[in-house]
């Protein structure tokens, strides 16, 4: 999911890089989706639960 907003927000490819994404479950993500996670983490898009 954030792989495809961030591809509609245009918001790949931007400041976004060196976001570090810290969710528990991280080790998960796939290689394809981290840059765009972090630019939707960045963006306050997607925030994760408070457990992470």
């Amino acid at each position: 999911m954030a792989v495809m907003v961030a591809r509609v927000l245009h918001f790949m490819r931007t400041d976004d890089d060196g976001v570090s994404v810290a969710f528990a479950d991280q080790d998960q993500i796939p290689s394809w989706a981290k840059e765009s996670l972090a630019a939707v983490v960045k963006k306050g898009i997607v925030k994760g639960r408070d457990n992470n």
